[in-house]
């Protein structure tokens, strides 16, 4: 506790807040684009806002950690009668995942304060502080905007910078055992996503549900496929605007196109995204 502590001051005194920069693009970006142009939004985790390559008529609102609670708001924030399509990405650990309940809680922040969305779990915040540093993170968004002058216009919530390659053995098997940990939670976390389906398909619109790719390490020390998602594939039975596009196994994907064990580089998100338009212009249900 007293660690987390000490580095919240460090990166305070830094002016270093994780995914600040990251969600006050994708905030005032939207703002800076006629919403009727939009007709497709991307959400969910990572591993779409570095797997997924939005152009014309399309915007990226995924994010690091982002959980389903957080799409569905999301969602609900800025879909509008001329959205068609909604993006979102399925990991092993998204069924239990629960951001505020992570170390990387502070991210909640961000989210209430740039999108008006409240913490999912009002006294897991009052525990962890959250309101106490609200002030700080206010004016670091304030600091970040007037002094570093981000350009907004024209964005489309698309990654600009993607990290440097890092395959390390022990930190992949890692974060593969921790993600299927989270796979198993009975927190009832999904029902979020059963509320996108459900408003989806009375709002006449395609919810297509990407399984993004993963490296063959992290894939090894994990169940297969039709194990960790088979909870996806239940609650989505039955509902004709959905469609699962699986690539957790795709051939389609070599070592050189990821940068870890999950995480895609852009030559391997500009596949994933070719993969993506292909399939839903055949209407593919895999």
């Amino acid at each position: 506790m007293r660690i987390n502590f000490v580095q919240e001051i460090i990166d305070r005194l830094r002016h270093k807040i994780p995914s600040l920069k990251t969600l006050v693009k994708k905030k005032y970006g939207y703002m800076t684009v006629n919403a009727s142009s939009i007709n497709t939004l991307i959400l969910g985790s990572s591993h779409l806002a570095c797997g997924f390559r939005a152009g014309e008529g399309e915007f990226n609102f995924a994010s690091p950690s982002q959980d389903l609670y957080y799409a569905y708001n999301l969602y609900k924030k800025y879909n509008t009668e001329f959205v068609k399509d909604i993006i979102l990405s399925f990991s092993v650990f998204t069924p239990g995942h629960i951001l505020i309940r992570t170390k990387m809680s502070k991210y909640c922040i961000l989210y209430k304060l740039l999108f008006d969305i409240d913490y999912q779990d009002k006294e897991i915040a009052q525990k962890q502080g959250l309101y106490k540093l609200e002030k700080s993170y206010r004016k670091e968004i304030e600091r970040y905007i007037n002094k570093e002058k981000p350009v907004f216009e024209n964005y489309c919530g698309n990654m600009s910078e993607y990290p440097e390659d890092e395959f390390n053995r022990k930190k992949i098997k890692e974060q593969a055992l921790k993600h299927y940990k989270n796979n198993q939670r009975k927190n009832n976390q999904i029902d979020f996503l059963v509320k996108l389906i459900d408003e989806t398909s009375i709002n006449n619109q395609n919810l297509y549900i990407v399984i993004p790719p993963a490296e063959d390490e992290y894939r090894s020390y994990l169940p297969e496929s039709r194990e960790l998602f088979s909870k996806l594939y239940k609650v989505c039975e039955g509902y004709k605007n959905v469609k699962i596009l699986n690539f957790y196994n795709s051939k389609e994907f070599k070592h050189s196109d990821f940068c870890d064990g999950h995480h895609l580089k852009l030559q391997g998100a500009e596949k994933l995204t070719q993969l993506i338009w292909e399939k839903r212009g055949r209407g593919v249900n895999d």
